[in-house]
């Protein structure tokens, strides 16, 4: 009997205990734990500056004068089979380009402003016959291209859409070669070539500091006019186009020059603040 009676006190104090804890149980929130917070991604920041290279194709046209610089007028006659014309000159040129950009960047919000200055060595060049003497040859040359621009964008985490604009200049040589009984000439002029450019381009980061791009450029550069003579093997010639003996020397004017650039780019962005993203 006492057996009996311990049997049946232990068995109400485990069905005590269970109903407690069920209880218990039943009060407690469906989830008892709380999800980590995801790792952060490390968002891309275009501020900073950078260097880096270019390379691509360029396309040209001149359009200049090659004259006697007469006061009021435009060619004369020249005696043995020379006429110094007031001769238009329109050629066009395809050539390749590299070189190397640095600037600075600023981004706020998903706006991005900066500063970049470039330059690229080419060799757009064109020649062609007088359209008034075909005794003399027209050569145009540009060897070099340097910009100096501001650039404005919107940046979408590692894309980059941007435009740019500002001063252009380039090193541009022009020739006048004649040949005739009377001998050969050259009178070659070097000049810098100043004026504007515009462009816009597309840049993706690949890592926080490494992007890769490309870009469109167009240019607009003008000159003044230039006289003078270098080299001839006649006395004859160097009158006509020197301005010895009496004579008036060759004179370039007008020139104006449109160069169209397309360029893949790489740029290398020095460390500037590292963004975290959730």
């Amino acid at each position: 009997m006492r057996n009996t009676k311990l049997i049946l006190s232990a068995a109400l104090m485990f069905g005590a205990l269970v109903g407690i804890n069920a209880a218990s149980a039943a009060d407690l929130p469906a989830n008892v734990y709380t999800k980590a917070p995801p790792m952060p991604v490390e968002a891309v920041s275009w501020t900073g500056f950078y260097i880096g290279a270019q390379a691509g194709a360029d396309f040209g046209s001149w359009n200049w004068l090659s004259n006697r610089a007469g006061v009021g007028t435009c060619a004369s006659s020249v005696p043995l089979l020379f006429t110094v014309p007031c001769d238009p000159v329109n050629q066009n040129a395809t050539s390749w380009l590299a070189g190397g950009q640095a600037g600075y960047r600023w981004q706020t919000g998903s706006w991005v402003f900066g500063i970049e200055g470039s330059g690229a060595a080419t060799d757009l060049q064109a020649s062609s016959l007088s359209t008034n003497t075909p005794a003399l040859t027209n050569q145009s040359r540009i060897s070099s291209l340097y910009t100096g621009t501001a650039q404005a964008g919107y940046a979408w985490d590692r894309t980059l859409f941007y435009a740019k604009g500002g001063y252009a200049g380039a090193q541009v040589n022009r020739d006048v070669i004649a040949t005739s009984l009377l001998g050969s000439f050259n009178s070659p002029f070097a000049q810098r070539a100043n004026g504007w450019t515009i462009g816009a381009g597309l840049e993706y980061s690949i890592t926080r500091n490494l992007s890769v791009g490309v870009e469109y450029d167009f240019a607009q550069l003008e000159t003044g006019s230039a006289t003078g003579c270098s080299t001839t093997s006649s006395p004859a010639l160097s009158s006509v186009f020197c301005g010895t003996g009496g004579a008036l020397p060759v004179q370039f004017s007008g020139l104006h020059t449109d160069i169209s650039q397309i360029q893949a780019r790489l740029n290398y962005r020095l460390d500037g603040p590292i963004v975290a993203k959730y």
